[in-house]
């Protein structure tokens, strides 16, 4: 599975580190970059990743 996920959803500056959803509402990724105006990407939340992640939930 790819580290990085690619999608035409719009987005703008500012929107880095925002959660991204499938249409179940599921956070797949985190917005990371855009270019242009059709292609944006984020990083896959992995396995790993979310375990990193929950280390710092209170």
């Amino acid at each position: 599975m790819p580290a990085k996920l690619e999608y035409n959803a719009d987005t703008w500056s500012g929107n880095s580190g925002g959660p991204v959803y499938n249409s179940s509402c599921q956070v797949l990724a985190i917005h990371t970059y855009g270019v242009g105006s059709s292609k944006n990407g984020g990083t896959r939340i992995t396995e790993w990743l979310y375990n990193f992640l929950v280390q710092f939930q209170e």
